[in-house]
Order: structure tokens, then sequence, then C-alpha cells
């Protein structure tokens, strides 16, 4: 029994986690700087092992946490102008693929005539780009159902699915 089978899936979604341990990070290496004895006892017998300076670290972190703040207000914009975007989706076979391999791979096909275009380097990370081009579920004649935005006047994938074998 064959069914359609969902290969890939758009996700705009980002963690905080790297905020919250670069934040506990800058907090405690500066709560330890401003105290003496701690600074002292961290001089004497963590530097030495971890051939850290802690102010180093300090800037380390400070300047990491405006860089994942900066990319977290992207990301809202980013998601905010796709949402807002009409999904279109097609169904039938995949033809006229072609594949152009120079220092990436670029794929272009068609679907019930709509063409699709997308680079493994260039395409953002959010849409498909068919990294996983030896899974082999784009191929010519494959079945698929593909859903798409026109994003940057391109038409960019948010989702495949494709005929497969149900288990």
């Amino acid at each position: 029994m064959f069914e359609n089978v969902v290969y890939f899936e758009s996700n705009i979604e980002r963690s905080l986690i790297p905020i919250i341990l670069i934040s506990f990070t800058f907090i405690f290496s500066l709560l330890v700087r401003i105290n003496k004895a701690r600074y002292g006892w961290y001089k004497r017998k963590i530097q030495p092992v971890l051939h850290l300076d802690l102010n180093i670290v300090i800037a380390v972190c400070f300047v990491s946490f405006f860089i994942e703040i900066s990319n977290l207000s992207e990301m809202g914009d980013f998601r905010e102008k796709v949402s807002s975007q009409e999904i279109y989706t097609v169904s039938g076979e995949i033809s006229e693929l072609r594949v152009e391999k120079l220092t990436s791979r670029t794929e272009l096909f068609k679907v019930q005539g709509v063409d699709f275009k997308y680079n493994d380097y260039v395409t953002d990370s959010y849409f498909f780009s068919n990294r996983n081009y030896k899974d082999g579920v784009i191929k010519e004649g494959q079945f698929v159902t593909i859903s798409y935005i026109i994003f940057d006047r391109e038409k960019r994938i948010i989702k495949v699915e494709y005929k497969g074998e149900s288990k």
C-alpha cells in the first residue's frame, strides 16, 4: 500500500537555549571577576588549566549575546514574512529534472508545469534544497506533492511529500 510520506517540512523556530547559556556564562564570569577573592582563586586554580583569561571569556560572551539577540530578531522578521505569504500546492510527477554541479548543487524540475529551482548552498535552510539528494526522493517520474510560497520573487518549497510504502 502506498501513501503520502512527508519528506521535508519547513521549521522556522529558534531555540532560546544558546541565549540562556551565554547569559549564564556571562553573569557567572562577571560575578567571579567582580569578587576579588573568587577572581584570585580563578587565576590560581582555573586559568592555568583552561588557559583562558576571564576578561576574554566575558568579552566573547558579551559579543555572542548580542549576535544571538540579532539572529533571534532576524528570525522573527523572517518568520513573519514567510507566514504572511499565500501557500500554493501542486501534485504530480517530476519532469525535466536537471542537476547542475559546480561548487554547489542546483536542481531544476517541473511538477504539473510549475518550475522549481534551488541550490543546496544558497537556499536558506528553512526551505527545501534537496541537501540529502542521495535519498532519491527527487527523481524523474517521482509522484510528489509540493507546497511552496513566493518569497523574494522566487518559489520556495516549504513541504515535500511523495508516494511511499506504508509500514
